[in-house]
């Protein structure tokens, strides 16, 4: 008999004659199971000797170690812990498939661990800069931290400010001890709002040179070559990491550098800088040139978010993405937090606002993923769920106002009703919110 687990082969075993027959019945079964736990029919018949030598004991724990293995190794292939993945809608109507994900022993916990959940590709290192004498600012990066929500969702997170500030805690250790969060010291000097008059490209903060050295920390600590994507986010962004990842997914492959272009500026591609992502090669291009881009561009009148994206096609070759529904901007491209394509929300500047954006767009998710809507107008009143008429079926995620709530939807008109689905396709009248 020889018995197999994985790489290992184990000694094929003798025949042994039975020199007991009080032991005969026991080992008929006993070679029965065996037979059955191997799946061979042609396995040499295996008895239980009478005589318990210490070369029979041997053999005897030989194969019941054996036959424990095999039990085991089969008892994981059948009921071990599977991920049957997940897809999502493009907002062309292109389907995308997630590939199953495997299960990993737990890391070691470190202070830039994020928690990221949903959908697990491509991998996102996010980061934010704030200022330390913005009270609002602090708490908007601490609440993210406190709720494992907005850049502390990604796989990889990092903090900038002017003075390196504890934010809270991070992931434990087995012990239950946890780690201590703190911020990134970013050692630029404070920045000045731009002015049209003076030559500025902006009248919000130039603070270009903030960024620079934000980036040149970043770009030196690795972090960003560890990741498909590196990812900047305003402090005042509500981000939804799980749902850019869907939005990044088909620009993933390939080694050409790119970035992405989030807002529609009268017909003119452009970068707003609520939001911004690069992929590794772009990451790698900055590394080697970066100083090119410190050097050759007029970058003292400009806001950060103007610098990068002309340092990134201009300089470094980058292959700008176009992707008007990414972010909901007040300044750009507006979504409100009902919106459940759009990755991340501005700006959203208290603590209350940042928090009320986030829970709306969450309940928009779930009452869209159980099929609700809101039919403003029906061919037959007695049934209007099932007789809306076409384009009349406002759907959470992208109905606008009334298909945000129960509540909403009967403000929208005497004959709106609130649906949702039912048995066998049918749908029914909801007769309360959620």
């Amino acid at each position: 008999l020889k018995l197999i687990y994985g790489p290992l082969v184990f000694a094929e075993l003798p025949s042994m004659s039975i020199r007991s027959p009080t032991m005969l019945a026991k080992s008929e079964e006993e070679n029965s199971l065996l037979r059955d736990a191997i799946g061979d029919n042609s396995a040499r018949t295996v008895s239980w000797s009478g005589r318990w030598t210490v070369a029979r004991h041997t053999r005897m724990v030989l194969l019941a170690t054996g036959l424990l293995s095999a039990a085991a190794v089969s008892l994981g292939l059948a009921i071990g812990p599977r991920h049957t993945g997940s897809s999502a809608t493009l907002g062309n109507g292109e389907q995308l498939l997630e590939v199953p994900k495997v299960n990993h022993p737990r890391p070691v916990p470190y202070a830039g661990m994020g928690w990221p959940n949903g959908t697990y590709w491509p991998s996102l290192f996010c980061f934010s800069v704030f200022n330390v004498d913005n009270a609002d600012e602090v708490k908007l990066i601490r609440l993210q931290l406190k709720m494992h929500i907005g850049i502390f969702s990604c796989d990889d997170v990092a903090t900038l400010s002017g003075k390196s500030i504890f934010l809270g805690e991070g992931h434990r250790y087995d012990n239950g001890t946890a780690i201590q969060v703190y911020s990134w010291l970013n050692p630029a000097t404070a920045a000045n709002k731009g002015s049209y008059q003076h030559g500025d490209n902006t009248v919000s903060f130039k603070n270009t040179q903030i960024f620079i050295s934000a980036w040149n920390i970043l770009v030196d600590s690795g972090t960003p070559f560890k990741h498909n994507w590196t990812v900047k986010a305003d402090p005042d962004a509500v981000l939804f990491p799980e749902r850019l990842r869907w939005h990044l997914k088909p620009h993933t492959h390939g080694n050409a550098p790119k970035h992405i272009k989030n807002c529609n500026y009268k017909g003119l591609a452009a970068l707003y800088g609520s939001l911004e992502a690069f992929n590794q090669h772009a990451m790698w291009a900055y590394k080697q040139k970066r100083q090119k881009c410190k050097d050759q561009l007029p970058w003292q009148h400009w806001g950060e978010d103007q610098w990068i994206d002309t340092c990134m096609w201009k300089i470094l070759g980058s292959a700008p993405v176009n992707d008007y529904t990414l972010v909901g901007d007040h300044r750009c491209m507006k979504a409100e937090c009902e919106d459940t394509w759009r990755a991340a929300f501005h700006d959203y500047k208290t603590e209350w606002a940042y928090l009320d954006c986030y829970q709306r767009s969450v309940h928009a998710k779930k009452v869209e993923d159980d099929g609700d809507f809101c039919c403003l107008s029906a061919k037959n009143a007695s049934d209007p769920c099932n007789t809306c008429w076409p384009g009349q079926d406002k759907k959470p995620g992208k109905g606008g106002w009334c298909a945000a709530s129960w509540e909403n939807c009967h403000k929208c008109g005497g004959q709106s009703a609130w649906c949702r689905s039912g048995k066998g396709g049918q749908n029914v009248l909801a007769k309360n919110g959620r």
